[in-house]
């Protein structure tokens, strides 16, 4: 289990670049156990996201003065469009969640909503993940 959660929690910040569905498929590939294989990647990144958000909303004063406003708040305005599907899409999707969770955190959305997204979109893609691989690959 320590090997999901130490790859996820790497993984799932956003200036570390890391194929975590890969990862989870060369763990199960090895003979990990299916619920150590999610219950450790699932703790491994929610981790990763609080680090994430609270990055983002730190140092959000300081981004302010970087970049335009208006860049900031592209992330936001993608959720307002796109509502709570557009955070599940992105952690259910092997797009950049931890992105838009440290974009979020700049943005100051609201904390609770968006980790029950976070943890909902992760979860569905590892449980698909671990079906896939139960039915075609092991």
């Amino acid at each position: 289990m320590h090997r999901f959660f130490d790859a996820h929690l790497l993984g799932g910040l956003f200036f570390v670049p890391s194929p975590d569905e890969i990862i989870f498929y060369y763990g199960l590939s090895k003979g990990h156990s299916y619920l150590f294989a999610f219950v450790g990647a699932i703790l491994g990144y929610m981790i990763a996201q609080v680090i994430n958000y609270y990055a983002g909303n730190k140092i959000s004063p300081l981004v302010m003065h970087v970049i335009s406003k208006r860049k900031v708040y592209k992330a936001r305005r993608f959720v307002n469009k796109y509502g709570t599907l557009g955070i599940f899409l992105f952690n259910f999707l092997p797009f950049p969640g931890p992105l838009l969770t440290f974009a979020l955190g700049i943005a100051k959305y609201n904390f609770i909503r968006l980790f029950v997204l976070a943890l909902t979109g992760i979860a569905f893609k590892y449980l698909a993940a671990i079906i896939i691989y139960h039915v075609f690959l092991a």
